[in-house]
């Protein structure tokens, strides 16, 4: 929908609205609002499960 926005169609039926744009716009901003913290939370996660060994780089 993003490349239809920025392509003239010759069909003005066949484009989409403002408003169309504009919601589509504001779930994409939504879409990587949430991912970014879920994608941090994660990763924070996936550090805390490793051996404290590893995390520091040195082995006793």
């Amino acid at each position: 929908m993003s490349l239809a926005a920025l392509v003239g169609a010759g069909d003005v039926a066949d484009r989409p609205t403002t408003a169309m744009v504009l919601i589509y716009a504001g779930q994409m901003l939504v879409g990587i609002l949430i991912a970014l913290p879920v994608a941090h939370l994660l990763a924070e996660r996936a550090a805390a499960s490793r051996p404290s060994e590893t995390r520091s780089g040195t082995r006793a």
